[in-house]
This record gives structure tokens, C-alpha cells and sequence, in this order.
């Protein structure tokens, strides 16, 4: 339950932001620097580092919201099981559990890691430039964790969005600037239908009106400043 009596008690990760609007100004464009550049990790691994930080720190908002993108773009939905038991044992291949040993390191441990963590992750196939990209992935994830966390917002379950989110996800600026498909909830819908099918894809969309993301919830908030 969020702790301002500002915030609605499903308070996500948008409607938190309209508390500081100048701040979200300009997350646009780091999230979109960060997660949309040339990198050597696929979107989909660039969500999975994602969405495995911010479930080791405990903000399950920005887990369920970003786990659902990584499937999506060819993450096994399996694995986020398999690696919240132990990234080592995990039924993945080498290249890949070595990148989630290091970012789980570097999560809960990160004054521990070393150039050893560095030379072990390189052996399984990962050049240095990757792994600084998924540092600077898990850095711009825990930066929302807290946000999060800190509003009580952190609890707030939104895997159920996940077709739009991963629709939107797919689109320029990373999903929070221009044409990414935000203000147009009919276009979203229809890609969402054709990858991801009709049910799918109204279950979404039940799911982003009860959180404001889709219809009015969030607007009739913004006026009263209070539930």
C-alpha cells in the first residue's frame, strides 16, 4: 500500500512519477540511451537484467512489469524461477548464467565485485562493454527500485499488462517518450492482438484500467490529489 494519502493505494510507476514532474522529463531519454542502444545483450537480456536486479532487491512492480517484456522477446519464463533459486543451477546455458551471476553480485554485493567477476563472465563469451551495459542497466533499475520502494509502491503486481507493456516496450524512446504508442491505446491494442492474441490482449487491458493506465482512473486522481 502506498504511504502518501496522495497516491492510490495500486499506486504504479507512472502515477508515482507525477509527483515529480521535471524529474520524469528527462527519464525518457536515459531510459531510452540505456535500454535502446547498440549493445551486444539482446532487449530481451536487457529486460532480463532488469527485471532479476530489481526482484533481488524486492521491488516486485518493476519485477512483474519487466519480466513479462523479457519473455516476450525470447526469454524462457521458466528461467526467472530457476534463477531466483540460484543463477548457478539454473537449467540456461553457461553464457547466460554467468551474466546473471554477475548481476546478482553486483546487486547484492556490489563493494564485492572485483576484476575475477569481470575475467569469469568474459570466459563464458562476454565482452567488457557488455558487462558495463549491464551494470549501467542494473544501476538505471535500482534507481526506480527505490523510488518505488520508498512511495510503498513497490508491491503493486502489473504482470498482468504485459502484452501492452512489451508493445510498448518494442517502440522508440523505450516506451516513455513520443510515438511510442502511449497516447494511442488502439494501436497498442491491435499489435498487442496480433502478436500476443485477442484474449491475451483484453485481459491487459482490463488489468491497465484498474492500475489508470488505460481510461480515466489516473486523470480523476490528478484532479483531487486524493483517493
Amino acid at each position: 500500500m502506498a504511504f502518501l494519502s496522495s497516491l492510490p493505494e495500486e499506486a504504479i510507476g507512472p502515477i508515482v512519477w507525477k509527483l515529480h514532474p521535471e524529474a520524469y522529463s528527462a527519464w525518457p531519454d536515459l531510459a531510452g540511451t540505456v535500454m535502446a542502444s547498440e549493445s551486444e545483450l539482446t532487449l530481451g537480456e536487457k529486460e532480463l537484467v532488469g527485471a532479476y536486479g530489481s526482484a533481488l532487491r524486492g521491488c516486485r512492480h518493476c519485477y512483474t512489469a519487466h519480466f513479462p517484456v523479457a519473455t516476450a522477446f525470447g526469454i524462457d519464463e521458466q528461467l526467472f524461477a530457476d534463477i531466483m533459486r540460484d543463477p548457478s543451477d539454473a537449467p540456461t546455458d553457461a553464457r547466460t548464467k554467468a551474466l546473471l551471476i554477475f548481476v546478482k553480485k553486483h546487486t547484492e554485493n556490489p563493494k564485492g565485485l572485483s576484476r575475477a567477476d569481470i575475467e569469469a563472465a568474459r570466459k563464458c563469451g562476454w565482452s567488457e562493454r557488455a558487462l558495463s551495459d549491464a551494470v549501467l542497466i542494473n544501476g538505471l533499475f535500482s534507481f526506480m527500485n527505490i523510488l518505488m520502494i520508498g512511495h510503498g509502491a513497490d508491491d503493486v503486481d502489473v504482470s498482468g499488462i504485459g502484452p501492452l507493456h512489451a508493445v510498448i516496450r518494442g517502440r522508440g524512446k523505450y516506451g516513455h517518450g513520443e510515438r511510442t504508442g502511449r497516447e494511442n491505446v488502439l494501436l497498442v491494442m491491435w499489435e498487442s492482438i496480433r502478436r500476443f492474441g485477442v484474449v491475451s490482449t483484453l485481459r491487459a487491458l482490463r488489468r491497465g484500467r484498474q492500475l489508470g493506465l488505460v481510461g480515466g482512473r489516473t486523470a480523476r486522481h490528478d484532479k483531487g490529489g486524493q483517493r
